[in-house]
């Protein structure tokens, strides 16, 4: 009989800490974010692959009424700046114009692609350039492993109008 009502106090208690504490994480209400400032210049992005982009995996969950998969995405801070719906050839270059939302300080760009299946057992790489004002200010270079995906991740610093430092590339 006590392991019974044991047993319910315990579960009493853990599933009332669970709903305490979800009420109080919802009362908080949405965390107010507060952005960078905008970095001064025009802004442009240079990517070039290795490789000849191929179709989306074949097996890649996908919804039944959604337009063509684009092949090549690029993402600036979460936001899509490219998506190249057409397999750009190995060595073109894919060129982003008056890039947005380049703030001052750290800047993360995302790069997605699928090679073709035919050169699984071969490394690929993604060359990405940002140029501020058509003078380049930073520039790297990032190697995916044979046989998976290239999914490349960039962090650029970028100084604020009027510092001399250069960008740096991580």
């Amino acid at each position: 009989m006590y392991r019974l009502i044991a047993a319910a106090a315990i579960s009493f208690v853990i599933l009332g800490g669970l709903a305490l504490f979800m009420e109080r994480r919802e009362s908080r209400g949405s965390q107010t974010s507060v952005s960078a400032p905008a970095a001064a210049g025009d802004f442009s992005v240079d990517v070039t692959l290795s490789f000849t982009a191929a179709e989306r995996d074949p097996f890649a969950v996908t919804a039944e009424n959604s337009a063509k998969q684009p092949l090549v995405i690029v993402r600036l801070n979460g936001q899509e700046i490219l998506s190249a719906t057409e397999a750009p050839p190995a060595g073109e270059l894919l060129k982003v114009a008056h890039v947005p939302g380049m703030a001052a300080g750290n800047n993360e760009f995302l790069v997605e692609a699928d090679p073709p299946l035919a050169e699984a057992n071969r490394a690929h790489a993604v060359r990405l350039r940002v140029l501020r004002d058509g003078q380049p200010i930073a520039e790297q270079t990032s190697w995916s492993e044979p046989g998976s995906r290239l999914v490349a991740r960039f962090v650029l610093d970028v100084p604020a109008a009027g510092r001399e430092t250069a960008a740096t590339l991580d």
